[in-house]
């Protein structure tokens, strides 16, 4: 008789994509945005990294999050803030940026650029900041804001890199290095969800099993 042929060994599951490539991409792209938009609304140039470290600290950076209390898109407006501001659709990032830089503008105005009551104000409202004098004692505030200014001076040298580099290229044109906007090349972040943080690793595929051998023919 003939051997029975050996069943086929299931073939293995592929490997998950790492996230890392899409991801910081986005995350150059909304870094860089951020720090352009809080440039062209009026955020004083020492706060601008503030600022880009409070919306990695407020979204990931992640334009169509929702928080439980209603918060919404990359500056995690809550809509009577976004209404404030003029802001129609704030998953818009474009839109929701320029929203969310005019009230940090506004705060740093109100508060004389402090930055420790400014991304308190943000996070918690500027009542609150005025009623207790500084940060006010929420737990969600005091970590966001210990956050951010652990954030803002790595957010820093990425933007003196973008200046250094845009002024470079200005000289190298003949442009005056003073017409030179200070964050008209992107901030390069090479991580994956802002300074300090790694890309995943795309999980390894399990190896397929081994068909099992066929059956010796028995002898004719």
């Amino acid at each position: 008789p003939t051997a029975p042929t050996a069943p086929t060994a299931p073939t293995a599951p592929t490997a998950p994509t790492a996230p890392t490539a899409q991801r910081s991409v986005d995350i150059q792209k909304y870094a860089t945005l951020a720090a352009q938009t809080a440039e062209r609304e009026g955020v004083p140039a020492e706060l601008i990294p503030t600022f880009v470290a409070n919306i990695h600290a407020e979204s990931s950076f992640n334009p169509k999050i929702v928080s439980p209390k209603g918060a919404q898109g990359l500056g995690q407006l809550m809509p009577a803030t976004a209404s404030r501001y003029g802001v129609a659709d704030a998953f818009n990032p474009e839109e929701n940026l320029r929203g969310s830089a005019q009230y940090f503008r506004d705060l740093a105005k109100l508060f004389q650029n402090d930055p420790t009551k400014v991304v308190a104000a943000y996070n918690a409202g500027e009542g609150a900041v005025q009623e207790y004098g500084g940060v006010p004692p929420y737990r969600e505030t005091q970590a966001h804001v210990k956050r951010v200014l652990d954030l803002a001076p790595q957010y820093a040298q990425a933007v003196a890199a973008a200046h250094a580099k845009a002024a470079w290229r200005a000289r190298q044109a003949g442009t005056a290095a003073a017409d030179v906007q200070p964050t008209s090349t992107p901030v390069q972040l090479n991580t994956f969800a802002g300074p300090g943080a790694t890309a995943p690793t795309a999980p390894t595929a399990p190896t397929a099993p081994t068909a099992p051998t066929a059956p010796t023919a028995p002898t004719a």
